[in-house]
Parts: C-alpha cells; structure tokens; sequence
C-alpha cells in the first residue's frame, strides 16, 4: 500500500530531519537529544555515536513484490551487512552513515515503505496476524480491516497530539501472533465474522492486559472504536511523567470503570462520525497443481488450491545478508509471492506452490533455527542500543552455538524471549522463559547477568506476564540450560509440559546458578 499523503508529509519534514542527522553525525548535537527527534523519523543512533540504524515499516510486516524488491536494492546500494527484524514486524537497517539514512529515508516511499513514525511519540505500529488471508484455520480475513486501519494511521498521523506512542494489533483467530489483546488497541476475531476489542494493554515496564471495551463488533466499526481510543488518550493520559505516559496505565490512573464509561463516551462521539468502509478481500488467483504436499515441517498448505506457505526463522531475528538477498531476487519473480514479517522475528513467505515452497526451503536452510529453543527472540542488545544494559542478541548467539558445541539436544527447550533492558524489545514478559539484562554483585563486584523469568504467555484466553525467580551471571546461563535441557530429556517432556508439574524445581534449579 502507498500513500501519497505519507510521503508528501515525509518530504516535507525532510529538511528538519536532515538539520538535526547533520548536527548529531558533525558531533554538534548529543546522542541523547538526537534520540528525542531522530526517533519520529524512524532511527536511531547506536551505542558509540558513530552509526545509526534506520526502521523500515510495511503494511503490517507485509512485503509484496515492489516491497521486496527495494529491500533487496537496498541493502545493495547501501551496504548492509547487518539486518535486524524486530517484534514490531518491521526491518532494521544497522550501521548506517547519515548519508545513507537520509537517502534511505527520502526514496523509500516510492516503493510503500516508511521509516516517519517508526518510533517516537506517535501512533506506530499496526501488527496483525502474518498469515491472514491464507491461514486455513482463520475465522475470516482481517486484511481488509488492517488495511483500513493503515489508512486511517496515514490520513492522521500529524493530526494526533498523543502523549506517548500507540499500538495497535489484529488477529484473525487463529492465533495471537499480533500480541492484540496487549496493545494499546487490539482486534481480535470471533467465528462469527465480528471482532472483540481490547484497549489500554501494553509490555514494558508494568505490563498490563488490555480491557475488553467491545464484543462482535461489526468490522466496519473498527475505525470508531480506534477514533475513540485515540481522542481519550489524548484527552487524559499522562503527559508530566514520561515513564507512566502509555496507555496501559490509564485504567490504574482513572480507575478501570471510568476508564471504561470514558470510553463508552468517547466512542458515542465516534459514532455520530462518518467513516470509510473496508473493501471486500480481492480472492487469490494464483492455483498450484494438485499433489502430494512438501515434506518439510515448515512448509504448511494455504487455503488456497495447491499453494503453500513456509516459515523461515534466522538466528537471532537476524538473516544473513546474502540468504536474505538470495530469498528475495527469487521471490521477486514469483507470482503473488509475498514475505509476512512475525512478531517472533520470523518471516512466513506465502502464496507458493509446491515446488516454490520446496525451493525457499532450501535457499533458507543455512541459517534456519532448528527448534523452539534456536527460534529464540531477541532485542537488537547493548553493543548497539544506547538504552541497553546488557548484550541480548550476542548472548543468545553464544547459548545457541554453546549448546550445539556440546552437542546438547534442544528439542525440549522453549522458545525464549530475551531483552538487553526492562522494556519490551524482546518481549520477554510473555516467553516461556524470559532473560532481562540485569546486574549481579559478586564479592562486592558488579558482574554482568540477566534476570531469569519464567511462565509468561501470549495466548489468547491465557495472557499471563512471566515471574522472575532470580538473576543469574550471563558465564553461567549456558550452564542452566544445558542442565534444563538434560532433564527435559531425561523426563521426555517439552517444557511447558513440565513445568506445569515441576515449578519448585524450576526455581530450585534456576538458584542452583544464581
């Protein structure tokens, strides 16, 4: 989808984003006074002050063939050698000159992708189910409704004065891959063709929830309940203190049924408005043969006649270079074929047939985690981000390589969600098991470790935020998961499976290397 109104407005800032890109990369303007203008512009300086990162945003981590083809340009014309996914089902653009960015910046609208309003205090992401549309197991297609809702987010995003950023999520009920009952304002579908709507939840620091202000709602009224969400958070939340600014604490702030009669009066405003409907889902033409599916376990059959989707999950979120490359000079000169950003850090490629699907396979084999364990998330860590305590992504790096060193079989342990710091990056409140940098004093000596949570969930119906039960040195966690993984093995169970019997000797071995 493009949107010329984005890229007019995206022109038109460019010379306040060029002044400032300037200043900071001529040493002129500190590295934290740039965060708080770079970030409406979609990056970031990183750790050092040397580079900087830019933040690529598609239509809800979706990438048709114009998409993937200035992926693939860029990362040629510019270089790249590092390329992050993140959990906002964006991509990340690493080491980056202010030559660079800016250029990055001005041309990718011409092409659907927007780096203005990929951070800062704006309304930013919409995540939504990667596999809508082609999911067999989906209660109906919510891309219509999603790209309702991108639009809405292009036609008012310099009109809104929030105090904060804002999220939204949809979920087409087959999974909660979007996190859209912890956002700020999250859809999620019913069987029968309507849409719950939660509002005011959130990760970071005091995860919350959110509050189910809407139940079988009519697709089309969509846009009211946002219009109503987004004029009470700008009418009531917390401008004065940062850090209790996201929506997710209006209901602690207003107390929770006035917060939800606030909303119910905002959203009687909403509906005396008029707005846009959404248009009908365009059916797939695309048809493949009909035969014996790929055996692959990750390829799985669409809904549609013969096609298949795969997912493909680099290491870490981060693909190599030349893989990506590869994946996407194929892609390019497939019918329909599409890339699907997770908020997991995978991407699902959809629309292919057999023999399509069976060659992606083998183009993203080198770099594809293994199992749960290898298809671990991770923030972008502290040797790039200026807000991170600890290194996440080389740690997971290093628990990935250690343990497939030492030969350990990982196929019992979770997927975990690490974070270099307390906020949500890495989502590590809703892993199974959760890594948050941290500090541990040894002898008086402050020692570079990260705090272990456990039992967090982002299931739909079983949203639960994680416990931590100690903070353990980062020389000592593959040791922990080597000692997990052997028993899991020896008990032959998965580990939810396990724990779910075993939560003091969880603790009782997490303390063992604490």
């Amino acid at each position: 989808m493009k949107n010329t109104y984005v890229a007019e407005i995206s022109q038109k800032a460019f010379p306040f984003f060029k002044e400032n890109c300037d200043a900071f990369f001529h040493k002129e303007m500190a590295p934290i006074q740039y965060k708080g203008i770079s970030g409406s512009f979609g990056s970031y300086a990183e750790r050092g002050g040397e580079r900087a990162m830019v933040r690529l945003r598609f239509l809800s981590g979706k990438l048709a063939k114009e998409q993937i083809l200035y992926v693939a340009s860029a990362i040629r014309k510019y270089a790249i050698e590092k390329i992050h996914l993140t959990t906002g089902q964006s991509i990340q653009f690493h080491h980056l000159s202010g030559k660079s960015i800016l250029s990055i910046f001005q041309e990718s609208p011409a092409h659907g992708v927007y780096c203005l309003g990929s951070g800062g205090d704006h309304f930013s992401s919409i995540t939504a189910s990667p596999l809508r549309g082609v999911d067999k197991n989906e209660y109906l297609d919510i891309s219509p409704y999603v790209d309702l809702a991108q639009q809405y987010q292009y036609d008012h995003f310099f009109e809104l004065d929030l105090p904060r950023k804002f999220k939204i999520a949809f979920t087409n009920g087959a999974d909660n891959e979007s996190h859209a009952t912890l956002r700020d304002l999250g859809f999620t579908a019913n069987r029968d063709g309507t849409f719950d709507v939660y509002a005011a939840g959130g990760l970071g620091p005091n995860p919350q929830r959110g509050i189910r202000v809407g139940t079988h709602i009519d697709g089309d009224d969509c846009l009211r309940y946002l219009d109503a969400m987004l004029a009470l958070y700008s009418r009531y939340g917390e401008r004065k203190i940062h850090s209790r600014a996201r929506s997710r604490y209006l209901p602690a702030s207003l107390g929770q049924d006035k917060f939800i009669a606030l909303f119910q009066t905002f959203l009687a405003l909403s509906q005396k408005k008029t707005f846009p409907h959404a248009e009908k889902a365009v059916p797939l033409a695309k048809e493949g043969a009909d035969g014996q599916a790929p055996k692959n376990r990750r390829i799985k059959a669409q809904k549609q006649k013969g096609l298949y989707y795969i997912n493909y999950k680099p290491l870490c979120g981060e693909p190599q270079r030349e893989t990506l490359l590869s994946l996407c000079d194929y892609l390019a000169a497939i019918q329909d074929a599409e890339i699907r950003i997770n908020s997991d850090q995978s991407l699902y490629i959809v629309n292919l047939t057999a023999a399509e699907a069976k060659h992606v396979a083998a183009l993203t084999a080198a770099d594809n985690a293994n199992d749960d364990f290898e298809s671990s998330v991770s923030c972008i860590g502290a040797a790039i981000c200026q807000m991170g305590i600890r290194d996440s992504q080389t740690l997971l790096h290093t628990l990935i390589t250690t343990l497939r060193d030492r030969k350990i079989d990982t196929k019992f342990l979770p997927k975990m969600h690490l974070s270099g710091c307390h906020f949500s990056c890495g989502t590590q409140q809703i892993g199974a098991i959760g890594l948050r940098g941290a500090v541990k004093r040894i002898d008086d000596s402050p020692q570079p470790a990260f705090a272990v949570l456990v039992n967090g969930s982002y299931e739909q119906g079983e949203e639960r935020f994680s416990q931590e039960i100690g903070i353990m040195t980062e020389k000592n966690l593959p040791l922990f998961l080597e000692a997990l993984a052997c028993l899991l093995n020896k008990e032959n169970k998965p580990f939810a499976a396990w724990y779910a019997d075993h939560e003091t000797a969880f603790a009782d071995l997490v303390m063992t290397f604490a």
